[in-house]
């Protein structure tokens, strides 16, 4: 029997893992301690690298988590139209975002193939080039994670560090000079951004929002 669950499943996992990453990123208002281990310089054999932690760059890795299930509940749209009309399903089905008409009709025979006119013209209606610009942010943000580029997120003001105490050049009692850990104290200055400023957590709200919105529009055709 044809159904939306699956997609919906997807869109509530999604916000599960936005709730989790909230909590994340609010620890981060208060002050972090962390221990920097020296590590040889890899273009100065003589020389010593530090290098300090950026949590950010984890936290492209929790928005890639947050941000794939709602391409995939998209995905999954197709998929339940194509067996409520009972038509075969294959691998090559999946919800086409396309940045002009042409692009969209040449997808139809491949992406929506078993998907019925009337369905795909609602499909057409939720494209980039019909006003829909939030679409676009979700196939940015899946297509440069499949291509394993990390997504580009950054703090809206400086990272700040603390050394409360350190040595350089200690000397043991053997007469060995070694450079002891580092202790660093920082945190953030939030909110999160993604590279073209906008806020990362109101912009995640905002694709689920809209993301359910598209599943709640198809949902009276598998009421029927």
């Amino acid at each position: 029997m044809a159904s939306l669950d699956d997609a919906y499943r997807r869109v509530k996992r999604s916000k599960e893992r936005l709730s989790d990453f909230k909590v994340r990123i609010e620890e981060f208002r208060k002050l972090q301690h962390d221990v920097i281990v020296p590590q040889p310089h890899p273009r100065n054999p003589g020389g010593l690298r530090y290098e300090f932690p950026n949590p950010v760059k984890d936290f492209a890795v929790d928005t890639s988590e947050i941000v794939q299930p709602l391409r995939t509940a998209l995905n999954y749209l197709v998929i339940a139209l194509v067996i409520l009309n009972s038509k075969p399903v294959n691998e090559s089905l999946q919800f086409p975002i396309c940045e002009c008409p042409d692009d969209f009709r040449r997808q139809i025979p491949s992406l929506l193939k078993g998907v019925k006119g009337k369905q795909v013209a609602l499909i057409e209606g939720f494209q980039p080039y019909n006003g829909n610009h939030w679409i676009r942010k979700i196939r940015e943000l899946t297509d440069t994670d499949k291509h394993r580029d990390p997504i580009f997120m950054r703090t809206s003001g400086p990272i700040s560090y603390r050394i409360p105490f350190h040595v350089f050049n200690r000397q043991t009692l053997s007469g060995a000079i070694v450079n002891d850990p580092m202790h660093v104290e920082y945190n953030l200055t939030l909110p999160i951004q993604f590279r073209d400023g906008a806020p990362v957590i109101e912009t995640l709200e905002l694709l689920q929002l809209k993301v359910a919105d598209v599943l709640d529009r198809f949902q009276p055709l598998f009421n029927e």
